[in-house]
């Protein structure tokens, strides 16, 4: 067997969102059609009108038949460019004439019947909240659109009534954060953080060596739970927490509490994972799991 004839194992994970839009605080679902039209029609007429800073589309179709928008979104870079490297012990950097770039790829679909958005996640493409960043760029509407992580069953009412809070971690994506004068403080803290450059902020509280029956301010540790449990930047959320001083220390991650899906794909150098193949795998899972859907409905 050849060297480009090895399999390679990948797992793509998939995030759903619903979509709304945020004014004088309230939300309410969004529908998208207008927009993912306008975005088309540019597309068809110059591709280079769907650029909007290091973002652009470079595919996007309706599928008539499964009632589905498809859209293939890049991050272009210029900076951090990889190189090609062989067994030999050879290694040469790849360079970009001008108007070229790496791209870094990312597939979206959006059902515009329940208002939800499925995002392949790549930590070298674009993130979540690059999303509305983007899109408010092409909104007519004056409110501003968001998009909403679909969170599972789990009561996060189960996990802030707990009595002995030993340690929370909260990760968050500063790029396109959006900061709120929340009752925790911890946004105008992150927002001073921001200031140095950063993309992504990591914050750490816990009790350390204190008495095992010390907790974390409860009324604290529930206004931090209530202001970053359903944002979309949040990237690490965990609580160790404990029922009773005596009872074993658990660990509740949040981030997973979201819906999400994981695709396999085995492919090789010869036959590299494709967006059209991941495309057409996020497809078929959504539809799957659209026969059962119930977006969580939004207050207007």
């Amino acid at each position: 067997m050849g060297k480009s004839d090895k399999t390679l194992d990948s797992n793509v994970r998939i995030d759903y969102f619903r979509t709304s839009t945020e004014s004088k605080g309230k939300s309410k679902l969004a529908t998208l059609d207008e927009l993912f039209n306008f975005i088309l029609n540019s597309h068809k007429n110059n591709p280079s009108d769907t650029r909007i800073g290091d973002i652009r589309v470079q595919k996007i179709n309706f599928n008539k038949k499964t009632q589905l928008w498809c859209m293939h979104m890049l991050r272009l870079r210029e900076k951090g460019v990889p190189g090609f490297a062989d067994d030999e012990g050879n290694f040469e950097l790849i360079k970009l004439e001008n108007n070229k770039y790496i791209g870094e790829s990312n597939a979206l679909i959006y059902d515009p019947k329940n208002k939800v958005i499925c995002f392949q996640r790549n930590r070298n493409g674009l993130w979540p909240s690059d999303i509305p960043v983007y899109f408010n760029n092409f909104y007519k509407e004056t409110d501003y659109l968001s998009i909403e992580p679909i969170l599972l069953s789990t009561n996060i009412n189960d996990i802030k009534n707990k009595k002995i809070f030993l340690k929370l971690t909260l990760g968050v994506d500063v790029r396109g954060y959006e900061y709120s004068n929340d009752n925790s403080g911890l946004s105008s803290v992150i927002q001073k953080i921001s200031s140095m450059n950063s993309s992504t902020i990591k914050i750490e509280i816990s009790m350390g060596r204190e008495r095992k029956d010390k907790s974390i301010d409860n009324t604290e540790m529930e206004k931090i739970l209530e202001t970053f449990y359903d944002k979309k930047e949040v990237n690490n959320l965990k609580v160790t927490f404990k029922d009773h001083p005596d009872s074993k220390a658990e660990v509740v991650d949040l981030i997973e509490n979201r819906l999400s899906d994981i695709l396999p794909f085995t492919r090789n150098k010869a036959n590299p994972l494709t967006y059209d193949d991941i495309v057409k795998d996020m497809e078929h899972t959504y539809i799957t799991k659209r026969k059962n859907f119930k977006p969580v409905a939004i207050e207007g």
